[in-house]
């Protein structure tokens, strides 16, 4: 008789397979770039580099390094593959 049994734990994927949530050990270079960028931001926001340096008020350094790590988290996101959410509901 072409009885066939199933098992809730028959069908899952296995472990090796599954996705892992992201953790501290796993990190990639856009990743630390990403993380640099942001520390540069800070600093360049504390320090204000413009009022010692008129030139570089023309450029706006702060606003172009956090154009850069967006744009370095969004390619990050698509080259992962992985779900892009800006945590609104």
């Amino acid at each position: 008789m072409g009885v066939e049994l199933s098992h809730p734990c028959r069908n899952r994927t296995p472990r090796s397979l599954a996705r892992r949530p992201f953790t501290s050990g796993d990190s990639s270079e856009p990743a630390k770039l990403c993380f640099k960028l942001l520390l540069l931001f800070v600093v360049f926001l504390y320090a204000i580099p413009a009022q010692v340096f008129p030139a570089l008020e023309v450029l706006h350094p702060a606003q172009v390094i956090a154009i850069a790590a967006l744009a370095l988290l969004v390619l990050e996101k698509f080259d992962a593959a992985a779900e892009f959410r800006l945590g609104l509901a």
